[in-house]
């Protein structure tokens, strides 16, 4: 097993199997991680976990769910979309748990935006 490291401060495991580099989930501790583990020494795939779980209403996740209804997501070139989805399914992974009523402008800044600047370590795992 590797561990990189971003700059944001976010430790990202990965398992070489197969040939193959597979991301493991974040938390060591959870039964999605040994999971995912066992299955990537095995060289199978991990289980699929439902990334479409219904959100809560007020939370980041409802909100990204709503804005990818709308006429405005919609209408966008499928190379944008693309990169719309990398950058949205990041957000709602890490932060889609958390209410949009209770994010100050400052929070949003510094706890959701710059953790997600690009740089080239992270670059590298996209």
């Amino acid at each position: 097993m590797s561990a990189i490291t971003s700059r944001a401060i976010h430790t990202y495991r990965f398992v070489a199997a197969k040939d193959i580099g597979v991301r493991l989930p974040n938390d060591p501790a959870s039964e999605e991680f040994m999971a995912a583990y066992q299955a990537a020494l095995l060289g199978q795939s991990a289980p699929v976990r439902d990334r479409f779980v219904p959100a809560a209403p007020g939370a980041i996740s409802a909100l990204i769910a709503s804005y990818m209804k709308s006429a405005e997501y919609v209408g966008l070139r499928d190379t944008s979309k693309t990169g719309y989805i990398s950058r949205l399914e990041t957000l709602r992974t890490e932060h889609g748990h958390r209410t949009v009523a209770g994010l100050s402008r400052e929070r949003i800044i510094t706890g959701i935006l710059q953790p997600m600047r690009i740089t080239p370590v992270r670059h590298s795992i996209l």
